[in-house]
């Protein structure tokens, strides 16, 4: 028997930590992630955040996992961009200032990842 599929609100608190969890993942700063029912068994609900468990309303004990795992890779910001067909880009910016773009390329059917590194990217003078 499975678990039934845990629900999150669009705008809750949860959802919130569910996609920057995801973001997290994506950008390779965690190696895994769950949130949903422990087992078929036991309804309690849960974060798991690389192996490591916590309440399922600890929102803020989660967020610090994940900071402290983008700490970890260096990354000093994530997010999503645009999507195609379903795949969302994923824009990573480092501490070092270089920035890594996972995009779907139409053209090439495929994955393509687009680097810049600090000397790469544009900056301002002051006047």
């Amino acid at each position: 028997m499975r678990a039934r599929p845990t629900s999150i609100k669009t705008g809750s608190k949860a959802r919130a930590v569910y996609d920057r969890a995801h973001v997290t993942w994506r950008a390779g700063a965690i190696s895994d992630w769950y949130y949903g029912k422990r087992s078929p068994s036991d309804p309690t609900v849960v974060w798991l955040v690389d192996g490591i468990e916590y309440d399922g309303r600890d929102h803020a004990g989660v967020g610090g996992a994940i900071d402290r795992a983008f700490a970890r890779a260096g990354i000093a910001s994530a997010s999503f961009g645009a999507a195609w067909c379903g795949y969302r880009s994923l824009e990573v910016t480092y501490g070092d200032g270089s920035r890594l773009t996972e995009r779907y390329d139409s053209t090439t059917c495929r994955v393509v990842l687009d680097r810049s590194d600090v000397s790469d990217v544009p900056t301002s003078e002051a006047a």
